[in-house]
């Protein structure tokens, strides 16, 4: 074995090039003394000898054996029919086919040491053509640019348009357009934002010594001009049930409940006292909340109210303890019969309620309503003196215009 004088690679005994390099084994070409050519008519002519100078080949050192750059040698090529002296190179063979890695390319390819970068390489190449093309069929194909928020189809193209504004509620618009028709628009009713006091009051102001209060379980509260007023609490059962079921004991939220199943006097005294009377009714009806609510007689004791002892609360009070009533599970237990008071509930509503009649010419209706939305209401509709078929019809439009607006 010999080795490259140049970058020191082992080679053939009978190499004449370095395989890494390119430089010749025995040293730069002694191109011939003639080159003969022939000219036109078969004359013959000699060319001089070309003597090559001879370039000195200097020693490997570490760090050019080491280096990723390899010097190069440049030869002068020569005629290919030149004359060569005995023992010379021509300078066609100065670089053999493929010799020394060259060749480009295709000699890349060919070099068996780059097939692990080359299979690596295509099997890289396949992935992603199979990721690209699952993300392509997952996609649906290209999709035009979501400048707008528009879906749009070959045969009727739909645009859908939100604009939002404060206070106004959110209005949504659907706009259909077709190749060969004007466009068509079609416009929602707007979203209910909660009740619509000028319309209540619309109603209420039609009655005289009337008041209404009006309480969802979330949203705002309506209350019209008297509802904070107090009012004779005829039929209110309401805040025996909540006493009783706040700290009142077993056997008084008992015969709460019994009380609250059929508007019964008796039960609702011997709730009271149960308690521990009027007196820690009226307590927990203060720490409640309810300050224009207390019991100054027993249920049903007429004689008590003629000599001006009287239970007295508010619409706004009423309203509310209904909704409390609901978030305790009472309201099933308010199964009186409005209807048979000519009290109906809207179309797709349901109401419970109780009312309240006689003392001091009072008629009173406190309805829970679940409206055809699904939303829960409390309306507690008072009157003095104006009897059974003007409360009914009060109540009525007030549950009507209610369904409608939430």
């Amino acid at each position: 074995m010999i080795y490259c004088s140049n970058c020191g690679e082992q080679l053939p005994d009978d190499a004449d090039f370095c395989t890494q390099c390119g430089t010749p084994t025995n040293g730069p070409a002694d191109i011939g003394s003639e080159d003969t050519i022939i000219r036109d008519g078969g004359q013959q002519q000699v060319l001089p000898s070309i003597q090559m100078p001879v370039q000195p080949v200097p020693a490997p050192s570490p760090m050019q054996a080491s280096s990723s750059q390899q010097p190069t040698q440049s030869i002068p090529t020569v005629p290919t029919n030149a004359a060569q002296p005995a023992g010379g190179q021509t300078a066609a063979a100065a670089l053999p086919p493929n010799g020394g890695r060259g060749g480009g390319f295709k000699a890349w390819f060919s070099d068996k040491r780059n097939l692990p970068i080359i299979v690596i390489g295509a099997a890289l190449i396949v992935a992603l053509m199979v990721c690209g093309g699952v993300v392509y069929a997952y996609s649906g194909g290209p999709r035009s640019e979501a400048s707008s928020s528009a879906s749009q189809s070959s045969s009727a193209p739909t645009k859908t348009e939100t604009t939002t504004a404060s206070p106004a509620p959110t209005e949504t618009k659907t706009v259909t357009t077709s190749p060969s028709s004007t466009p068509t628009v079609t416009q929602q009713a707007p979203a209910k934002t909660g009740l619509n006091s000028s319309k209540l009051d619309a109603i209420v102001n039609k009655y005289s010594s009337s008041a209404v209060s009006v309480v969802p379980s979330s949203g705002d509260s309506y209350n019209s001009a008297q509802a904070n007023s107090r009012f004779v609490a005829s039929g209110l059962y309401l805040p025996v049930y909540l006493a009783a079921h706040n700290g009142g004991g077993s056997s008084a939220i008992s015969y709460a409940d019994a009380m609250m199943r059929g508007m019964n006097n008796s039960y609702g005294n011997s709730a009271i006292s149960a308690m521990g009377g009027r007196s820690a009714l009226n307590s927990w009806l203060s720490s409640a909340g309810y300050s224009s609510t207390d019991f100054e007689r027993a249920f049903g004791d007429v004689t008590s109210s003629s000599y001006g002892a009287e239970n007295y609360t508010s619409p706004s009070d009423a309203a509310r303890m209904l909704i409390a009533v609901d978030q305790t599970g009472g309201t099933g237990l308010m199964t009186y019969s409005l209807a048979s008071e000519g009290v109906y509930a809207p179309s797709g509503a349901t109401i419970y309620g109780h009312r309240g009649r006689g003392i001091k010419n009072a008629y009173n209706y406190f309805i829970t309503m679940k409206t055809s939305s699904g939303a829960t209401v409390g309306i507690a509709v008072m009157t003095q003196s104006q009897g059974q078929g003007v409360a009914a019809q009060l109540a009525n439009e007030i549950m009507a215009e209610v369904n409608s607006e939430l």
